[in-house]
C-alpha cells in the first residue's frame, strides 16, 4: 500500500509468514546406548512450524531546502519445535519437542535460604553444597530433591521474537542527518 499526497508519501508494507519445515538435520537422540554406537548419527528428522509478520512504515515530507523522513519496521517471529528424535523423559515439560528452538531452561528459585532450620525442612540441592544466604529452589517433581528433573523452560528462547528499529533522516540545503534506533524483545539470555 503507497499514498502520494503533494510532497508527503506515506508508505506502508506488511508480511505474514506461516512456514512448516521438515527434513531438518538433526542429531539422532532416541537410539539407546546398548546398540554400541560410538555417537549418534545424523537424520534428516527434525520438524518445525515458524510463523510471524513483519511491516515497515515510512513517511517523507519535502519542502523546499530539503526534507525529513521518519521510518520503522517490526517483526514478530514465533517457532515450534515438531518433531526432534529425541527419547520419552519422564518429565514431560523437559522435552525439546514441544518447545520453541532453543528455549531456555532452568530451576525455578523460591527466594534464599533464611536459616540452617529452612534448609533442613527443604528439599535437598544434589548439585554442591549450599547454606543459609545461598538460593533456595523448586522441587518441581515432588521426588524431596533437586536434581535436573527440576529443571523447566524459562524464559523465552535465545532467539528474539521481536525485532524492531525507527529512525529519522533530515536534509536541509545538501546537508543531511540520519539517526537510527534497533531493539529486540521476548529473548533469554544466559551469563556466564
Amino acid at each position: 500500500l503507497e499514498m502520494r499526497m503533494f510532497d508527503n508519501a506515506l508508505s506502508i508494507e506488511a508480511d505474514y509468514f506461516h512456514e512448516r519445515r521438515t527434513d531438518i538435520l538433526v542429531q539422532r537422540k532416541s537410539i539407546p546406548d546398548f546398540v554400541g554406537m560410538i555417537s549418534s548419527p545424523f537424520a534428516n528428522m527434525g520438524e518445525m512450524i515458524n510463523r510471524g509478520f513483519d511491516g515497515t512504515v515510512e513517511f517523507s515530507k519535502r519542502y523546499q531546502d530539503g526534507g525529513v523522513k521518519l521510518y520503522g519496521n517490526m517483526t514478530y517471529s514465533r517457532d515450534k519445535i515438531i518433531e526432534y528424535d529425541e527419547p520419552q523423559k519422564e518429565e514431560a515439560y523437559r522435552m525439546l519437542t514441544g518447545q520453541k528452538y532453543g528455549q531456555q531452561f532452568g530451576l525455578v528459585d523460591l527466594g534464599y535460604f533464611n536459616s540452617q532450620e529452612d534448609i533442613d525442612n527443604s528439599p535437598a540441592q544434589k548439585f554442591g553444597e549450599y547454606r543459609p544466604g545461598d538460593v533456595k529452589y523448586k522441587d518441581i517433581n515432588g521426588d524431596g530433591q533437586i536434581t535436573i528433573n527440576d529443571q523447566v523452560p524459562i524464559g523465552y528462547s535465545n532467539i528474539p521474537e521481536i525485532v524492531y528499529g525507527f529512525g529519522i533522516q533530515v536534509d536541509y540545503k545538501g546537508f543531511d542527518l540520519g539517526l537510527f534506533f534497533r531493539g529486540q524483545a521476548r529473548v533469554s539470555y544466559t551469563l556466564g
